[in-house]
């Protein structure tokens, strides 16, 4: 019972007990005169009145204790709920500051690497599925890979290493993200299967630069001639290229509710990162000031492609692929619980969280108005958290 019942329960107690001794005195007669003498004894109904007496006085006594005692509790619960408003004030405040300081910060931070070239930086794109087509295909290509890995002659594997790594993992991962097994009735032959196609991945870091990596068949068409006879490094064979020191790959990880995660991952150091952008304007550098928004870009089935050849950053054709949010339609997933994230970390100081925000797809169309039939382009919009 709280004290404050308690409280009630004496004071009504004590009264009630007051007036039934009052009662009782009117009633009864409470003492009788000794013969011969001056005193006077007590009856038992005075007895009964002075215990009641007694028992009152008792539970005044303590009413009166209780009352002081709740007092004082009053007091230091009004002391300690000052002093809580205080301290959350107080952490108010130091939060405020705290988000003031690392504002500034960060404003000063961005300040700084929007002045600062972008000279080496980590991607990592993670997929988590439990497209079992995919899984198969992917569980199918480590199987190679670590076959090739002991299929070694003198120190020398039959496939090398880095080549295998693509061929059976990074390629049907590209594909899997360019819509492998995506359905469209104008397309008059059959999609091929996972890792069977050119597949050219484009990452928009800047309205300037554009980073790609890919798998290009001999017969892809370019819609615009090239100006440099020399082909680029990311249309050889990945690890045939002195243009570059690393190359993409994939680890496979387990993720939540029974998913598996893919990750592609790339490590460009600025050898690298410099052979893996395309520039509009050469003598516009790329910051490290990348935007909240970012396009990934991925070309599936690709015989055509309506760029300048051998540079990604020079659209030909009548359709801006990085503009094409009118026609585009959202395009789900083949397994609906299918997630998609990015990292970047830029000059080995900042990483960037990004989201997926949107999955689409649109035709492509050339200069005269003709769709591309032979390339499908899937659209990934990332928002940074």
């Amino acid at each position: 019972m709280e004290a404050g019942s308690v409280l009630t329960v004496f004071t009504v107690f004590g009264v009630l007990l007051g007036l039934a001794g009052a009662i009782l005195s009117q009633m009864w007669r409470v003492a009788s005169d000794l013969d011969g003498t001056n005193r006077r004894k007590l009856t038992p109904a005075g007895w009964l009145l002075l215990g009641m007496a007694f028992v009152g006085a008792c539970g005044s006594i303590a009413s009166e204790l209780l009352r002081i005692k709740l007092g004082k509790d009053d007091a230091l619960r009004l002391e300690r709920k000052a002093a809580d408003q205080r301290a959350a004030e107080e952490r108010r405040v130091l939060d405020q500051r705290q988000a003031l300081i690392e504002n500034s910060i960060r404003q000063t931070t961005e300040i700084i690497v929007a002045g600062q070239p972008l000279t080496s930086m980590a991607l990592m794109i993670r997929l988590d599925t439990q497209d079992q087509e995919l899984i198969n295909t992917m569980a199918k290509g480590q199987e190679k890979i670590e076959n090739n890995q002991f299929d070694v002659q003198g120190g020398v594997p039959t496939t090398p290493f880095e080549y295998a790594e693509s061929e059976y993992a990074l390629i049907p991962l590209l594909d899997y993200l360019g819509g492998a097994g995506y359905k469209r009735k104008d397309f008059e032959t059959p999609l091929p299967k996972l890792g069977e196609s050119s597949t050219v991945l484009l990452l928009r870091l800047s309205s300037n630069a554009v980073l790609s990596f890919s798998k290009l068949d001999g017969d892809v068409h370019w819609l615009g001639k090239s100006e440099q006879q020399k082909q680029s490094s990311r249309f050889r064979p990945i690890g045939s290229s002195s243009d570059s020191y690393s190359s993409p790959w994939v680890t496979v990880q387990k993720g939540a509710a029974r998913k598996l995660g893919y990750e592609i991952r790339w490590d460009l150091d600025p050898v690298t990162l410099w052979h893996s952008i395309d520039r509009s304007i050469s003598e516009i550098p790329t910051t490290a000031l990348l935007t909240k928004s970012l396009q990934l870009g991925v070309f599936h089935r690709a015989k055509q492609l309506p760029f300048q050849a051998n540079d990604f950053s020079r659209i030909k054709g009548a359709s801006d692929i990085w503009r094409i949010s009118k026609t585009a339609v959202p395009l789900a997933w083949p397994d609906a619980s299918t997630t998609l994230k990015m990292e970047i970390e830029v000059n080995g100081a900042r990483t960037l969280h990004y989201r997926l925000k949107r999955r689409s797809i649109a035709p492509i169309f050339t200069d005269s108005g003709d769709e591309l039939e032979d390339a499908m382009f899937l659209m990934y919009e990332f928002e940074r958290d």
